[in-house]
């Protein structure tokens, strides 16, 4: 029995809540830094998910030496 799909996206709300970072950092600066979202459908509406495995692992990254 694997995890659900749902238990493994979050959508830009929750992704910035989980960083302390602003909902505009998510949209517009993540992406330039490496975390790439995952768009779901078409349109100015569709909705960015971001996997939360992918997430963590970004921020591991970001770790200072």
């Amino acid at each position: 029995m694997g995890l659900s799909l749902e238990a493994t996206l979050m959508d830009a709300r929750e992704t910035a809540k989980m960083l302390n970072m602003s909902l505009t950092w998510v949209y517009r600066d993540a992406p330039k830094l490496g975390l790439k979202g995952y768009k779901l459908g078409r349109g100015r509406n569709a909705k960015i998910q971001f996997k939360k495995t992918e997430v963590l692992n970004w921020l591991e990254q970001q770790k200072l030496l």
